[in-house]
């Protein structure tokens, strides 16, 4: 859904409802659902931020399913999988802010975050949980996908975070890959 503003200065965008404030610097939206948006309109593409309040599911738009961690693994190098909602933590998520935009998804379970296997720039690169070294494969930017979807783009590669083949099965490896436009590649937080 568009945004649509109302006469008493509040919209209604993706999921929820919002206010928007416009500063010297940027405009925000600031959603009553505990989660906010950032999206500096001066800038190049528009570039959105997320900054929640708390910890949030990652629904795959392709599929459905969440982004999770195989086995509910706590160690380094755990696999990152797509799989259905069953409550467990490993399908939590606490993005993290850094002072440029970029933010790292540290999981609820094992306390570690989402990176790229070897930091790899290859398409197709497995996607998985790591210690916070600071590297550049643990930071990701959101891009506006349409509606209340978004494209996760690793900040050292460039590749967004899609699924294996677009597949659409639980237990389906979360990899890097070159943004086709894929409903694969499309995710929202919930």
């Amino acid at each position: 859904m568009d945004a649509q503003f109302l006469t008493d200065n509040t919209f209604t965008c993706c999921q929820g409802t919002g206010l928007e404030t416009q500063t010297k610097l940027m405009d925000s939206v600031y959603f009553w659902d505990d989660t906010s948006l950032y999206v500096n309109l001066g800038g190049a593409g528009h570039e959105w931020w997320f900054v929640p309040n708390g910890e949030r599911r990652i629904q795959n738009l392709n599929s459905g399913l969440l982004l999770g961690v195989a086995g509910m693994s706590m160690a380094a190098g755990g696999l990152v999988v797509q799989w259905g909602d069953n409550g467990t933590a490993d399908h939590r998520w606490l993005a993290l802010r850094d002072a440029d935009g970029a933010f790292r998804l540290r999981n609820l379970n094992s306390g570690k975050v989402l990176g790229v296997d070897g930091a790899s720039t290859a398409a197709g690169a497995k996607v998985l949980q790591w210690d916070d070294s600071g590297t550049r494969d643990h930071l990701w930017r959101l891009r506006h996908g349409g509606a209340d979807a978004f494209r996760i783009e690793n900040v050292n590669s460039g590749k967004v975070l899609g699924v294996t083949g677009a597949s659409t099965a639980a237990g389906a490896q979360v990899v890097q890959w070159d943004d086709s436009g894929t409903r694969d590649h499309l995710w929202r937080f919930v």
